[in-house]
Parts: C-alpha cells; sequence; structure tokens
C-alpha cells in the first residue's frame, strides 16, 4: 500500500489514475485497509470481511486489462472518419 502511494506522488512515468478512475483507486485502497483492520482487531466476521476483501481484490485486478482495453479502443478513431486533409499551397 506505501509503494502504490509513493507511486502516485513520485515523478515515475507510469500512466497514473486521474479524475474518477482517482477516487475508484482511493476507495479500493481504504476498502481493502478496513477489512484487513477489521480481520486484525478480531471482530465478528473479521475472516469473512477479509476473504470478500481479497475476492473484491482478485475481482478488480482481473478487470483492469478489460478497462485499458475499453479505453484504447474509445480513443481510437476510426480511419473512414478522418476528414478530407486540406490541399497544400504552394
Amino acid at each position: 500500500m506505501l509503494v502504490v502511494a509513493w507511486l502516485m506522488v513520485s515523478r515515475i512515468e507510469y500512466p497514473k489514475p486521474t479524475g474518477r478512475l482517482a477516487f475508484v483507486v482511493l476507495a479500493w485502497i481504504l476498502g481493502s485497509v478496513a477489512c484487513l483492520a477489521a480481520w486484525a482487531m478480531n471482530a465478528p466476521a473479521g475472516s469473512t470481511l477479509l476473504y470478500s476483501g481479497s475476492g473484491l481484490v482478485l475481482v478488480l485486478i482481473l478487470a483492469i486489462p478489460f478497462y485499458v482495453v475499453t479505453v484504447r479502443r474509445a480513443g481510437r478513431t476510426d480511419p473512414g472518419d478522418d476528414p478530407v486533409p486540406a490541399a497544400r499551397e504552394g
């Protein structure tokens, strides 16, 4: 968790979350820490929270490639949709 926090404020180049995605990442981290804290404090059903939190982390990790593919496809434009380039003067 500390490594992720350090990477988010570092100057290292990687796709850092911005906008809504940053809030999703923050909620993900806070939810995982809350489940781990409930288990560590021996709360009732703490082990269930730990397993469900771990399962959600695995689901999110598996969903990341699908999210990246969706964002990349949305960013592409169809070559047939490009306007005709203007004639060069000269």
